[in-house]
């Protein structure tokens, strides 16, 4: 099967959580769409068999438990801070549900250098007493509703490089994609589990295979092979159709925000305004999208070397105009407003100043009625875009429509999509590049984004065409309720707070 052309599955994208810890955790996340819940069962047993291939390429990620009832995944990933003696090690760790002991050397190669790339073991952290170890601990629970699995994981800082996660996950979907038949459901989850089983039995785990898992991580960022190479490859049952970086085939990713970082945008947005003599009227939605932006525009600023006030210039909803250089930002009931400069890799090309000028270059900001987006109480209709849009769609399947809209508003891989659908409504959708210079730019976003909670994602048939989208939400994120809720009153304690301070009338509450 081909990548791009199947909506069963989606890809991964990485955020900073330089704020939550200051030894430099980062995230990714993995979201995998099953189509009933019978699958549960060996979806985990497909899983676990390779995360543990993700732990051989990720020299510090070094703990993991998972459990499950018919529709919950739980996963907790710690980092230990080496060095550590054998006996606290011991002690804590067990290793694949096994009761092998293993020596200090056994259990400390998980953390060597990342240019080890020797197989590795999968740790399953068992500590009792986890405020004891210098560790940082993340929950994350995913409901399995209707087909939404969400797995999180954490390295350090050190760990990789951009450009090899890229390949490790590609390969990673590769594999799950081989392993997963969607096409042939089971009835039963010990069926399926079966069937994972006979499958990675026969066509992986082979020499040939590890030699050509290898050649796939070294693929890096090399042109797409033609259908021709792709079709003598040793393993063409495997497909590599192409090796896309998964930010390019088609991700979204869902941020939620602690209310301090909120309250840190609000500071900004509202001093910026201010020096500009601006009062206007804005809603609660049009002022976290604005929020977010301005944190692009911060680390974009930062790329160049400039201030962030110098050069953010807001603007909120019908009065955007207001505000000198900003076209209208508009947010809608569904989508909405995107930012983009009209080229990522005229950006990354002006970092440095010629002859002392700003090349800053020229955001602009994409109207809802330039987009002409419509249905919008509901997802964006797929078939709308690919229409609208099909003369920038270079994918096989234009309905992709992430892709298709990156393309028409010349996104070329940086931009922010808001939603205000969402229940907290304070979400970013934010594809990253991947290619040449433009992943100088990711590793200068991860490195420097200030996003502080936790990132999903929505299986792409949520965000294009179903209209069941809260619920698919609520999949994603696995909040409890409770925890939703204070973090929108926080919010709204925050905002109005935010908007007496700077002389802004708040809507809508």
């Amino acid at each position: 099967m081909q990548a791009n052309q199947n909506n069963d599955y989606e890809v991964i994208t990485l955020t900073a959580f330089d704020q939550i810890n200051p030894r430099g955790w980062h995230q990714f996340c993995l979201c995998y769409p099953f189509p009933d819940k019978s699958e549960m069962n060996g979806a985990i047993f497909l899983l676990n068999h390779y995360l543990q291939n993700i732990a051989n390429r990720f020299p510090y990620l070094c703990g993991m438990i998972a459990f499950t009832d018919t529709s919950k995944l739980k996963i907790e990933l710690r980092y230990p801070k080496p060095p550590l003696d054998a006996l606290r090690l011991q002690q804590f760790f067990t290793v694949n549900d096994l009761t092998a002991e293993l020596s200090y050397e056994e259990l400390t190669k998980d953390m060597m250098p990342r240019d080890r790339l020797e197989d590795r073991f999968w740790l399953n952290w068992t500590s009792p007493n986890p405020e004891e170890y210098d560790a940082y601990v993340m929950n994350i629970q995913a409901n399995l509703l209707q087909g939404g699995l969400v797995l999180s994981f954490s390295f350090y800082r050190g760990a990789m490089d951009i450009d090899g996660i890229n390949a490790v996950m590609h390969q990673l979907f590769r594999e799950i994609r081989m392993g997963v038949d969607i096409d042939q459901p089971c009835s039963t989850g010990s069926a399926r589990q079966q069937q994972f089983r006979n499958r990675m039995d026969i066509e992986f785990g082979t020499e040939q295979q590890q030699e050509y898992a290898q050649k796939v991580l070294a693929m890096g960022e090399r042109p797409i092979p033609s259908p021709n190479q792709v079709a003598s490859s040793p393993y063409p049952e495997i497909n590599l159709q192409p090796p896309l970086p998964f930010f390019e085939l088609g991700m979204h990713a869902i941020f939620t925000f602690s209310s301090g970082f909120v309250h840190r945008l609000y500071d900004a947005v509202g001093n910026c305004l201010r020096k500009q003599g601006k009062t206007i009227t804005i809603d609660r939605k049009t002022c976290l999208a604005a929020f977010i932006w301005s944190d692009i525009m911060r680390v974009r600023a930062a790329c160049r070397g400039s201030s962030f006030t110098s050069t953010a210039k807001i603007g909120f909803g019908t009065n955007a105009r207001k505000v000198s250089g900003v076209h209208d930002l508009y947010i809608g009931n569904m989508m909405v407003p995107v930012l983009a400069t009209s080229s990522l890799s005229h950006l990354i090309d002006n970092r440095e100043s010629r002859n002392g000028e700003d090349d800053c270059p020229h955001y602009k900001i994409i109207t809802r009625a330039s987009l002409k987006i419509r249905e919008a109480e509901t997802a964006v209709n797929a078939d709308y875009v690919k229409e609208r849009y099909r003369q920038y769609a270079t994918l096989p399947d234009p309905t992709i429509a992430i892709n298709a809209l990156s393309k028409a508003i010349d996104l070329s891989g940086a931009g922010v999509f808001f939603n205000s659908l969402l229940p907290l409504n304070n979400i970013s959708m934010f594809p990253l590049p991947s290619y040449g210079k433009n992943a100088e730019f990711v590793r200068t976003v991860v490195e420097n984004h200030a996003f502080a909670g936790m990132c999903t994602f929505l299986p792409r048939s949520a965000q294009f065409g179903n209209s069941d989208f809260n619920e698919h939400w609520e999949v994603s994120v696995g909040l409890a309720p409770a925890e939703m809720q204070r973090i929108m009153s926080d919010e709204k304690r925050g905002l109005k707070r935010w908007a007496k301070k700077v002389d802004v009338v708040v809507e809508g509450f």
